[in-house]
């Protein structure tokens, strides 16, 4: 999903809203629910429209050999040859080591399951999707399949899909992205 940030296609993202809500009565954020918060209202941990987010990735630390201790960045979602190279995974990502600033524009909640193809499209997947003539059938994948098709990986673990969660929705758009 790096690479469709880069590539200016992904513009949201969604995370499960823990802890679920049994409803929601404004999709709105901070949104009021029924939970065990006496004001009722959960404010969305992935921030709200202005905040700046900042996009761990996975990366690695080279040594450039040239004698003189000297070190860059390499960042897997552009290296031409990731195989030749040990990567630290994008949890182990510190602040300093990041190229990619974004800032939220907009946060509401959803189910899950109602994503739309362009929400789809805006989560960075492509549609491959191509309609026969009579447009009864088609071959390839639209981009809400392959949205849930990733959300049904290990990523979120089986049965995933099935249970239809809340999602905050976060939008954003990019600031920066700085080659380091």
């Amino acid at each position: 999903m790096v690479r469709a940030i880069l590539d200016g296609r992904k513009t949201q993202t969604r995370r499960v809203v823990k802890p679920q809500p049994l409803f929601v009565a404004d999709p709105n954020v901070p949104f009021k629910t029924a939970s065990c918060d006496p004001k009722g209202i959960i404010n969305c941990p992935y921030g709200k429209p202005c905040d700046r987010l900042w996009v761990r990735e996975t990366f690695a630390i080279i040594d450039d050999e040239s004698g003189y201790g000297s070190a860059y960045i390499e960042y897997k979602a552009s290296c031409d040859k990731p195989e030749r190279i040990i990567w630290k995974p994008s949890i182990h990502m510190p602040r300093w080591a990041s190229r990619i600033l974004l800032e939220v524009t907009n946060v509401r909640v959803d189910k899950l399951r109602d994503i739309s193809e362009e929400d789809a499209m805006a989560e960075g997947y492509i549609s491959t999707a191509i309609v026969n003539d009579a447009g009864d059938d088609y071959t390839g994948e639209y981009a809400a399949e392959a949205f849930r098709t990733l959300w049904k990986s290990p990523i979120n673990g089986q049965g995933s899909w099935d249970l239809n969660p809340w999602v905050w929705v976060v939008e954003f758009k990019v600031l920066e992205i700085n080659e380091k």
